[in-house]
This record gives C-alpha cells, sequence and structure tokens, in this order.
C-alpha cells in the first residue's frame, strides 16, 4: 500500500462526534466507579455529621471494594495498578487514585477503634489524633467527591463537560446518595441512634439544591455553546431523553421528592420510604450516565484520548 501524507485537518472532526470511550464497553465500568466512589464518599459525610458509626464503616467499604475494583477493570492490567500512584502531577487518574487510597486509610483508622476487637488502640475518635485522622478523611471524602467532576470541567473539547457547575452538581448529588443509602441500611442494619428526622431533612434540601443545579448546568450549557447546546438537545429530546427526563427527572426526584416531604410531617411505611430511597440512588446513577453520554466533541476540535 503505498504511504501518504496526512493532511492536519483529518486530525479535527468535522461534524458532531459523540465521545465513547467513557460510557460504552469498558467505560462503563470507568461510570461505575464513579458512581461507588462518590457514593460511598458521601455516605461516609453523611453518616459522620449524624454520628452514625456503621454508615461511615459501610462509606469506607463501598469505596475501597466496589470503587477500586471496577477502577482497576476500567483501568486493566491489575498487576501493573501501582503505576496509577506514579503520575499526580499530570494525570487525573493518578490524583484519583491517591484521593481514594487517603480517605481509605484515614477514613479506616478513624473508625477502627469503635469497631468490637479494635479497642485496644490508643486513640478514640474524640481524641486529638482521632479529630486529625477524621479532618484528613473529610477532606480525602471531598477530593473523591469533586475531583471527577474537575477531572470533567478541565476537558475544553467537550463543551458539555467545560463547566465550574459540573463539581458542585456531583457534590450535591453524592451528598444526597449518601444520605438515601444511610436511610435504607440505618433501620435494617442496625440498633444505633439515628435523627431519622433530621436525615430526611436533609433529603429534602439537597433534592431541591440538586433540581436548581441540574436546572443551572442544563440553562447555562444550552447559552454558552454550540456544542453544549448539542448535548443539552440529546439530554432533553434525543438519544439521552429517555434516562435523563424517565430516569433522572421522573424516577429520580418527581417521585421521591414528594413522598419525602410527606414522610417529614406525617408516617409512612418504611417499605415505601425504602422503595423510593433506592428510585432516588437509580436517578443518581442516570444522572452521571447521561452526563457522560452526552459528551460531544464539536466540530473542529481535535480528538481526545483520556489518560
Amino acid at each position: 500500500m503505498e504511504d501518504r501524507l496526512i493532511h492536519p485537518t483529518e486530525l479535527f472532526v468535522d461534524s458532531f462526534k459523540v465521545q465513547r470511550e467513557w460510557i460504552e464497553g469498558k467505560g462503563m465500568l470507568l461510570l461505575l466507579a464513579i458512581f461507588f466512589g462518590e457514593l460511598g464518599a458521601g455516605m461516609f459525610l453523611v453518616s459522620w455529621y449524624l454520628n452514625y458509626l456503621l454508615g461511615m464503616v459501610f462509606g469506607i467499604v463501598i469505596v475501597a471494594s466496589l470503587k477500586t475494583t471496577f477502577h482497576i477493570l476500567f483501568l486493566g492490567q491489575p498487576l501493573k495498578f501501582w503505576r496509577a500512584f506514579t503520575r499526580p502531577q499530570s494525570s487525573w487518574i493518578s490524583r484519583g487514585v491517591i484521593i481514594m487510597s487517603v480517605f481509605v486509610v484515614f477514613g479506616g483508622l478513624y473508625v477502627l477503634p469503635a469497631i468490637p476487637g479494635f479497642n485496644w488502640l490508643p486513640w478514640t475518635a474524640q481524641s486529638p489524633l482521632g479529630n486529625a485522622l477524621v479532618v484528613v478523611a473529610i477532606v480525602a471524602a471531598l477530593g473523591e467527591i469533586i475531583y471527577v467532576g474537575f477531572l470533567l470541567a478541565s476537558l475544553p473539547s467537550i463543551p458539555f463537560w467545560n463547566s465550574g457547575l459540573l463539581p458542585i452538581l456531583f457534590i450535591t448529588y453524592s451528598l444526597l446518595d449518601g444520605a438515601g443509602l444511610t436511610f435504607i441500611i440505618a433501620p435494617a442494619l442496625s440498633n444505633e441512634a439515628i435523627n431519622v428526622h433530621q436525615l430526611k431533612r436533609i433529603e429534602i434540601w439537597l433534592t431541591l439544591f440538586a433540581i436548581i443545579n441540574i436546572l443551572a448546568y442544563i440553562w447555562t450549557m444550552y447559552h454558552t455553546t454550540v456544542g453544549g447546546k448539542e448535548s443539552v438537545l440529546e439530554l432533553i429530546k434525543g438519544r439521552i431523553a429517555t434516562p435523563f427526563i424517565g430516569g433522572v427527572l421522573i424516577v429520580g426526584i418527581l417521585i421521591p421528592l414528594p413522598v419525602a416531604i410527606y414522610a417529614h410531617f406525617f408516617l409512612m411505611p418504611y417499605a415505601v420510604l425504602g422503595i423510593t430511597a433506592f428510585m432516588a440512588l437509580a436517578g443518581s446513577f442516570l444522572l452521571r450516565y447521561s452526563i457522560l453520554k452526552a459528551g460531544i466533541f464539536p466540530p473542529l476540535y481535535p480528538l481526545y484520548t483520556p489518560v
């Protein structure tokens, strides 16, 4: 075959091009890693605020097991996973792995003395060392929640992701997920005292804030760039309308929110509340799916391969 020179314009897309690497095939593993990482970190933060030990332990275990497993499977070559730690100065994957490790280690050390069999450790949650451990764990948990949002926002080649509103949206949903899962497991798996009414208030306010965040994000992306507008159109009436409108908005918000408000003032069966909490978690998963799926390269932007 005769060699030929590649014209520079062939390195660019000349029409809208859907990004597929982060959402199709192995990309679904990345989506699962993102979801479970933010769910676990959010659950740890909400449970710490409520002084709920089992919830903190659950949050750490979710990140250490599910997030780590799916992340390794996405990257491939598990025996070489250690290399993910070696490039924090240039790779968001390295930064994310380091943040995750700090959260698991310091969060684990913080809760360990309260677990039966480990009360011999020379610190408690209220001791100076315990306070230092939880401060680091909280900062790392926040980092675990927002780093994906900052990663996506740092990619100018996909305008729909290139927004400072995205990390805020991820923070809101991670805390909402954490509150929802805490509500599910608290009555079923633990005898620890937990303020259920306070937890429901947290869920209600976070859901209302999530609505504001979604509307602000969609409006901003629609009016900012051609690529962002195309992504929004895909969300509201295109190929992603079903998971976004049906899953994120209806299943994840419009059904659980009235139920939560009613339950805040009146008694309601726990089974109903548990089902709506699972619905909210499903909507949250579909939010991340929709955002990744809506990533589009506009015309004349260079192709991008994530590192």
